[in-house]
């Protein structure tokens, strides 16, 4: 009777990619599929697999969060249905520093509005905005002097709208700010001016 021996894992790897992937590889001694469980405890709960034989293995992990520590098994099953798994692993994705970008849409710089105005912003990020918010007042170094008019996390496409009514804000030139803050905290801001001209009451 030959007894087949599960496969030999060794020369393991993890590296986190730039965003919310990671690369887990390794190699086999002999041909045999690749399979990795992963997750946020040693129970894992997520799992990525291919059935193809080979002795040289790599598997992309998705959809992780920056900064945040994962764990780790891979399993390996030859032709005969042997199967060998590794110990529980762990690596650490990289914090996302990039900031979203932004830019105001509408209305125009030095436009006159009156009423109740859209406002709108375009937003992206590396890996996803959070939440668009849009202020009105002056500003300086915080938002402490300024009011939230609205916010929103709901885009169409990459542009962020809410809307404005004016009428309590007096007469003359007016400064808005919205602020891009991604889901790793990134924060990014951009102004305009407009001109509020309501009739009087």
């Amino acid at each position: 009777v030959n007894v087949e021996n599960p496969p030999i894992i060794s020369a393991t790897s993890a590296t986190p990619g730039a965003t919310s992937t990671a690369a887990i590889a390794w190699t086999t001694n002999k041909s045999a599929s690749s399979q990795v469980s992963y997750g946020l405890t040693s129970g894992y709960g997520s799992s990525t697999a291919t059935s193809t034989l080979v002795t040289s293995h790599s598997i992309t992990l998705t959809g992780l969060a920056s900064g945040q520590a994962y764990h780790f098994q891979i399993l390996s099953t030859d032709s005969q249905g042997n199967t060998a798994t590794t110990t529980d692993g762990t690596f650490v994705m990289t914090p996302d520093a990039t900031p979203p970008q932004v830019a105001w849409t509408a209305p125009a710089n030095n436009a006159t509005v009156s009423s109740t105005v859209t406002l709108t912003a375009s937003s992206t990020d590396n890996i996803a905005v959070g939440n668009v918010a849009f202020y009105q007042g002056s500003f300086g170094a915080t938002f402490a002097s300024s009011s939230l008019i609205d916010s929103t996390s709901t885009p169409s496409g990459t542009l962020y709208s809410i809307a404005w009514n004016t009428s309590s804000t007096p007469n003359g030139s007016s400064t808005l700010r919205v602020l891009s803050t991604d889901t790793s905290n990134n924060t990014s801001t951009a102004s305009t001016t407009v001109n509020v001209e309501n009739p009087p009451i």
